[in-house]
């Protein structure tokens, strides 16, 4: 199904079945739904509101994975309240926001995690879910998602099983391959993460082989050095490990032809904004200008990495602001905003960029700012431009 929202500059083309969307400057001949502009557009810089809000419903998971940006545990904080989730919600689907990415922690460990999913898919919110797989009642909770009927679910598989089980707990592995094998055999749509490591970067080709009959899509990208990343940070991989993994990983669509296969940071450049497709705007990166945001008590971010990473990006919380005020008039969002794109700016005048380097991996950039952790995936010599002038110690 193609939807198509109204825009100063045309519109936004959304894509259901890939979950994929573009710019467009006029609306095409074939889509099935239209999200009219009911209201003239208050900045002509940026779209009217997210196409995607990445919605962090908990931060309670039944895994504690040694790697995980959140800081997960199953005695996390379970977060907001049905009403106050549904509350969002409403405000999302009057906003135009096209599609919400629901993610945790483990979202299921929520009793109304159904609920609240359900609630959004009845106001015409396209859904898709961050999950573990890991399930105690896993054929009570694979019903219900069949039910739901998501866009899409991505369960994580971070290697081989020694790899995974090492990173994620004992017998998590196979607990999220035969989740992942049942929810195929049910018709549900599913792909898989893979947080790449120096640990488990040579096991690309066998998490491949493994998962491909049941999957529609693989996405591989480098651990952030975020939450419990940070103590995990030997395990990343280098410059030329990185590049390495993506020319050899994407070989392999070859031999897959009927599998998307996702690297070299491909979905960051698919959500930025590019200047060839709407003319009007400037190239940027997609936090903040395609996608935010929404941690599980309600504030607002730029990216979810940024939650836990500085707590100067902060943009507000959507029970004393509205979504629609704090796009388009927060000033720490526009200074943000301008800081992507010096960022991308910068990358694209370097000769390695999309050569040997994706790019457009800002929060790499942020922990190297704002902890001194350092950007392994950049090699520049060029200063990269400063966010904040002092640094959080």
């Amino acid at each position: 199904m193609k939807i198509f929202r109204e825009e100063h500059f045309g519109g936004i083309l959304y894509n259901t079945k890939n979950l994929r969307f573009n710019l467009v400057t006029s609306k095409p001949g074939d889509v099935d739904i239209v999200l009219k502009q009911t209201k003239p557009p208050v900045r002509i810089d940026i779209p009217s509101a997210p196409v995607r809000v990445y919605f962090e419903l908990t931060r309670r998971c039944n895994l504690g994975c040694k790697h995980c940006f959140v800081s997960s545990s199953p005695i996390a904080p379970m977060g907001l309240t049905t009403d106050e989730l549904e509350r969002i919600i409403d405000e999302l689907s009057s906003s135009r926001v096209i599609d919400v990415r629901f993610t945790g922690g483990e979202l299921t460990s929520r009793p109304d995690w159904f609920e609240v999913l359900s609630y959004a898919k009845r106001k015409r919110i396209q859904i898709s879910v961050n999950t573990n797989g890991v399930y105690e009642k896993q054929n009570e909770i694979i019903t219900k998602m069949k039910e739901l009927d998501p866009n899409q679910v991505t369960i994580s598989i971070d290697g081989n099983k020694e790899h995974h089980n090492f990173m994620r707990g004992p017998h998590s592995y196979e607990s999220a391959i035969d989740t992942l094998k049942k929810m195929s055999l049910a018709g549900i749509t599913t792909r898989t993460n893979t947080v790449l490591t120096k640990l488990n970067v040579h096991d690309i080709p066998q998490i491949i082989e493994e998962v491909s009959p049941y999957v529609d899509e693989v996405n591989f990208f480098h651990m952030r050095p975020v939450g419990r990343g940070v103590n995990q940070n030997r395990l990343s991989m280098t410059y030329d490990e990185h590049f390495e993994s993506a020319r050899d990983t994407l070989a392999l669509r070859e031999k897959h032809p009927d599998l998307s296969i996702m690297h070299f940071e491909q979905s960051y450049r698919e959500r930025a904004v590019n200047k060839s497709e709407a003319s009007v705007l400037e190239d940027s990166l997609s936090h903040g200008t395609t996608t935010i945001n929404i941690d599980c008590s309600g504030g607002v971010w730029p990216n979810g990495y940024n939650v836990y990473q500085d707590r100067r990006m902060y943009l507000g919380d959507l029970f004393t602001e509205s979504l629609e005020s704090i796009w388009n008039n927060n000033r720490t969002l526009d200074l943000i905003r301008d800081w992507f794109k010096a960022v991308l700016k910068k990358c694209q005048g370097c000769e390695e960029y999309l050569q040997k380097c994706p790019g457009l991996s800002p929060e790499m950039e942020i922990a190297n700012q704002t902890y001194g952790v350092k950007n392994n995936f950049c090699i520049s010599e060029t200063p990269m431009p400063i966010l904040f002038e002092k640094s959080v110690k």
